[in-house]
């Protein structure tokens, strides 16, 4: 067994890797906010990065050379969306004759259309980590052995520093800012509809993360005087616009592949009261009229904006009872901590796993992957717009 407090080293992959996206959030996060390990991180297609990463975008030649002059205890491959990284780091590792054992964190919904794991990752993971209790208990997946998975939230330390202090404050101005942090893939096609139902006249939509040209979001915020858009923005700025939010508006698809939701933690964090209307995983945050809204509705939605645009006080108990939540109920930056050294531990110290696949998850993945099995016969992935 390894100590629980010995220095690793790590060497993290990812699809993809750009300043604000949430996986790349999660990534950092784990690196910076959890037992310091020697590292590198991998990403197949790297867009942006933080100065002081150390991270490559994959090259074969590079990864070799990486790998014969240092020993890596673990792989840790944070998946979100799709690629053939991990079949790539493999390939590299069978060429040198090595074996190092993966721990695969699985970011997104494990059972949403092109999102399921692969043959490929179930067979080269040791061990499986699941950000939220829906993924977690996801029946597609329960082949997998409990030995072989946790659950572990990911608690942002940074959140809790940077939004310490906050308080929520009566407007001068009689606006309310509507906001909203998420990828084009996220936003519904009525959420400008619901919004313009919203019953409060000097109302404000405010939208991060999405690109401010070349999309159905930037062209219908165009032909709105009480719409802005940030793009993608770096966390610290992120944060900056988060506390100009009165209310978080967050309406994802009702089929959606949303996790437990790092965006919506962090307007938690910083008091804002929330009103949620999708998908399983986010719902984990709350207890609904206590520290925010579940709307099982869209008319819900606009019951829950109404009520709180027009109700200072409710606003301010909503957003402060959001944020006694998550210290509450996700624990602490220690706890997660300890929670990955023990999967870590559990991954390197495991044996050869025993549990099969079942054929039908083959025919599953076969019918819904379709797409994706073709790319990874002919190594061809299209590099993913942000």
């Amino acid at each position: 067994m390894i100590d629980n407090v010995a220095k690793l080293r790590i060497l993290y992959i990812v699809s993809s890797y750009k300043v604000g996206d949430g996986v790349s959030s999660a990534v950092y996060s784990q690196i910076f906010e959890n037992v310091k390990h020697d590292y590198i991180v991998v990403s197949k297609w790297l867009y942006s990065s933080q100065e002081n990463l150390n991270i490559i975008e994959f090259d074969e030649k590079k990864l070799l050379n990486e790998l014969r002059h240092n020993k890596y205890d673990l792989i840790h491959y944070l998946k979100g969306i799709n690629s053939n990284i991990l079949n790539l780091v493999i390939k590299v590792l069978r060429k040198l004759h090595q074996d190092i054992p993966v721990l695969t964190t699985v970011c997104q919904n494990p059972n949403f259309n092109y999102l399921l794991l692969s043959p490929f990752e179930l067979k080269h993971s040791s061990h499986f980590v699941f950000i939220d209790k829906t993924s977690y208990k996801e029946p597609l997946i329960s082949f997998i052995p409990d030995n072989c998975k946790s659950q572990i939230y990911l608690v942002g330390n940074k959140n809790k520093v940077l939004s310490e202090g906050v308080e929520y404050v009566q407007r001068d101005d009689n606006k309310i800012i509507f906001g909203r942090g998420s990828t084009l893939s996220k936003c519904p096609k009525d959420m400008f509809d619901i919004f313009d139902k919203i019953d409060f006249p000097a109302k404000e939509f405010h939208i991060v993360g999405v690109p401010t040209e070349g999309n159905w979001v930037a062209d219908e915020a165009k032909k709105r005087k009480n719409v802005t858009l940030y793009g993608f923005l770096t966390f610290n700025d992120w944060v900056e616009v988060c506390k100009k939010f009165d209310i978080f508006l967050y309406q994802l698809p009702e089929v959606c592949h949303a996790s437990i939701d790092g965006t919506l933690g962090l307007a938690m964090w910083m008091k804002k009261p929330v009103i949620y209307y999708g998908s399983e995983a986010p719902k984990e945050r709350f207890e609904s009229g206590s520290n925010g809204f579940i709307a099982q509705t869209k008319d819900d939605i606009v019951k829950y904006a109404n009520l709180l645009s027009k109700n200072f006080d409710l606003r301010k108990k909503i957003g402060e009872a959001g944020r006694d939540s998550i210290e509450r109920k996700f624990g602490t930056l220690e706890l997660r901590q300890q929670k990955y050294l023990n999967a870590y531990n559990r991954c390197i110290n495991s044996s050869v796993k025993s549990f099969k696949i079942p054929l039908s998850y083959y025919f599953i993945y076969t019918r819904r992957a379709w797409k994706r099995i073709i790319r990874e016969v002919t190594g061809i992935y299209a590099r993913p717009q942000f």
